[in-house]
Formats: structure tokens, sequence, C-alpha cells
């Protein structure tokens, strides 16, 4: 798909008019491209779907249960952590994170605008 859209951006981009004029051409080659694009996020999907199934993994019903404040789903605790995986907590990365900082201000000594960075849970 992408060596699709080079092709097509290098044909619009050129000096010869031609594929600028055939409307028929770009329509056609849009609806080829999103076919593709929909086609592969499709059997993306499936390659998921059948990879969840075959570990047994838990869908997306099986984690929600019912709020005792209302009638909304909220995250069940016992199933799933309610933090990603890319969400890193801890000191070492708190310390790493004020270290960047001292470091930008260091680099660009005193700033002339004072943001307030807090980090919290």
């Amino acid at each position: 798909m992408l060596m699709m859209l080079y092709d097509v951006k290098f044909k619009l981009n050129n000096v010869i008019r031609h594929f600028h004029n055939d409307w028929h051409w770009l329509s056609w080659k849009y609806l080829e491209i999103e076919k593709q694009r929909i086609h592969q996020n499709s059997a993306h999907l499936l390659r998921v779907d059948h990879m969840n199934r075959a570990r047994n993994l838990p869908v997306g019903s099986d984690l929600l249960q019912q709020s005792m404040f209302g009638d909304w789903n909220n995250i069940d605790e016992h199933v799933s952590s309610i933090f990603p995986s890319f969400i890193h907590t801890g000191d070492s990365y708190f310390h790493m994170v004020e270290a960047n900082i001292n470091a930008m201000l260091w680099a660009v000594r005193l700033p002339g605008l004072f943001v307030t960075v807090t980090f919290s849970e």
C-alpha cells in the first residue's frame, strides 16, 4: 500500500499533466488504496482475534463489572490492571525524568517562562 501511495504522489507531482487531468484515474486509485487498507485492517483484526482465542485471553466484556455508584461499567481490577503497560511508575522513572528536565534547564540556562511540572500517580 505504501508503494501505491508513493506512486500516486510521484505521478501527481510530475511535470507531465496527464494524471492531473484524469480524475477517473485519481478516484480509481484512491478506491484501490482504501480497499487495500480496509483489507489489511480486517486481516489484522482477524489475526489478533485468532491469537487471543488461541491464548484464551479474556474479551472486553469479561474485563468489565457493574459500578456500585451507578449504571455504568468499570474495569474489574481483579481480572486486569487499570494502568496500561506503557505507563512507568516508581522512583527510578521519576528520578530519570527529573534528571532530563534538569539537563534541559542547564542547557538553555534560566527559563523565561517557569512551568510547574507535577508527577502524580
